[in-house]
């Protein structure tokens, strides 16, 4: 196991060395290591020490609620084209949708009217009632109610909706004449596609309004279908692409062709800590002052704008007697050694890294698993708990600005930045902090340390932690064997650029 300085290439191509002036020292190496850590220690942890408050209003579950519209969606447009799985597709999604909040299994209640029929619907809205009952009883007189004024009208309007089996031919029915145009009116407001579904039976409805309903969501149910055959394909193609890369690492045909060694350490740690306080602080200030101005709508504008103005803290290394020249090579700010290539590079990297981010969503299912072994008894109507960004939330009923807004900090800013700050700056920190190691353990260490700081920052939780570190790593060993961020930010922003334009068409 060699030193990290006898690379392959030519020591003359590689970036100039620091003067030692500029290379600070131990301590200042260790002390911003100690903000980093401390930084992300609070981002991670300090959402879960907060005091608990007394609830405000019943709990709600915006990820709970966008995953079952989702599937529902998916359900009723393959029950549309093939009415003999309706039951079969209802069977296999109750366990999974009938859960959460009062607000999410309402839904399901209608979504079993359409699968299964009105029978069923009223069968698991008595299963509701109960639980509601029970989680009623022996609550403080002055807690907070289960439901909102709205969720409990709702409640009485499925009542109406799915009453009891006729007593003279014991058959249940859907009782559109029970609800007024008010009370419709108010089901699509509240309930959005759901209520549409459940004022669009289909044995009543006008065929105009199936056709609409049953659209939409067949379109969800091709995307849905269409996205894993094509995401499949791709993860096929990228393991192979793996492979191939692999053997020819093991021929020698293909080098690394990031080089340590350089001297710098310090500065690289303490432009990374100096960039993490103030990335922070300007997104703070981006939301404070879009809601102080009543700019809102333009908010993720604002944090495109944050995201870039925080890039002024790569200058403190050319502060503290490095070039700017050394810096922008050294970090990886370069077209490379085939700049036509590189991208390239980066789109057949994303389809390699599929394999890869199949081991994340694995270790964040076991992750999940093992919590829910050791965490308290949820409660019946409690929130689901997917992790989800906070994003995802802001799409569902945002306009085309904002969508478009969102799409940018995504796929063009959150990229190019992060890449820069993480696979520049603090990847090189690490790398040539843990030279002394050799190139193999080197790799993987700073690969891991990178990875996690990347995904503890996220806001995710640490359930995704797993899932957000498999990306890491991919960005981190294509940086490695490059030499360059422009494949790690190609593959960066197309994988934003597809989950949000994924949820952008199929919430819209």
């Amino acid at each position: 196991m060699s030193h990290d300085r006898s690379s392959t290439s030519d020591p003359s191509d590689g970036p100039a060395r620091i003067r030692p002036t500029a290379n600070g020292s131990a301590m200042s190496n260790l002390l911003a290591w100690l903000v980093i850590v401390l930084s992300c220690g609070a981002l991670l942890l300090l959402p879960h020490l907060e005091p608990v408050e007394e609830a405000q209003g019943p709990p709600s579950d915006g990820a709970g609620v966008m995953i079952a519209e989702l599937m529902s969606k998916y359900a009723v447009g393959a029950g549309s084209i093939n009415r003999t799985q309706s039951k079969l597709l209802y069977e296999q999604l109750e366990p999974q949708l009938n859960i959460g909040t009062v607000p999410q299994r309402q839904r399901f209640v209608i979504l079993a009217a359409e699968l299964a029929g009105p029978e069923e619907a009223r069968v698991v809205l008595e299963e509701l009632e109960e639980l509601i009952v029970r989680a009623d009883a022996g609550r403080p007189p002055d807690a907070d109610p289960l439901m909102s004024e709205s969720q409990a009208r709702v409640q009485s309007l499925l009542h109406r909706l799915y009453p009891p089996a006729d007593e003279v031919n014991g058959e249940a029915r859907i009782a559109l004449d029970a609800l007024s145009e008010a009370d419709r009116r108010f089901l699509r407001d509240e309930l959005g596609w759901f209520g549409e579904l459940a004022l669009s039976p289909e044995e009543f409805a006008r065929r105009s309004d199936r056709r609409k309903i049953l659209s939409e969501a067949r379109r969800v149910t091709f995307s849905l279908v269409g996205g894993m055959v094509l995401l499949g394909a791709l993860g096929l193609l990228g393991v192979v692409g793996l492979v191939l890369v692999a053997i020819g690492f093991g021929t020698r045909r293909l080098k690394w062709h990031f080089r340590s060694g350089s001297g710098a350490v310090s500065v690289y740690a303490e432009s990374f800590a100096i960039w993490l306080i103030f990335f922070f602080t300007l997104q703070m200030m981006a939301q404070a002052i879009t809601a102080a101005t009543n700019a809102t709508s333009f908010r993720f504008g604002a944090a495109f704008l944050a995201f870039f103005i925080s890039l002024v803290a790569l200058f403190w290394p050319v502060v503290r007697g490095v070039p700017w020249r050394t810096v922008r090579e050294e970090i990886g700010l370069t077209l490379g050694r085939r700049p036509l290539a590189e991208p390239a590079i980066g789109l057949a990297g994303y389809a390699m890294g599929l394999p890869i981010l199949v081991v994340g969503f694995i270790g964040t299912f076991l992750l999940m698993m093992v919590a829910g072994l050791f965490a308290d008894p949820v409660p019946p109507l409690a929130p689901s708990g997917a992790p989800a960004h906070p994003v995802a939330f802001e799409i569902g009923g945002a306009g085309w600005l904002v969508k478009l807004q969102i799409l940018l900090v995504a796929a063009v800013a959150a990229p190019i930045v992060e890449e820069i700050m993480f696979r520049g700056v603090l990847y090189r920190n690490l790398r040539e902090t843990t030279g002394r190691w050799g190139r193999e353990l080197s790799v993987i260490g700073s690969t891991v340390i990178s990875a996690f700081i990347f995904a503890a920052i996220h806001p995710q939780g640490l359930i995704a932690i797993p899932l957000l570190m498999s990306l890491a790593v991919v960005f981190a060993l294509v940086r490695e064997w490059r030499d360059t961020i422009v494949p790690a930010i190609v593959i960066h922003g197309v994988s934003n650029a597809i989950v949000v334009g994924s949820m952008v068409f199929l919430f819209s």
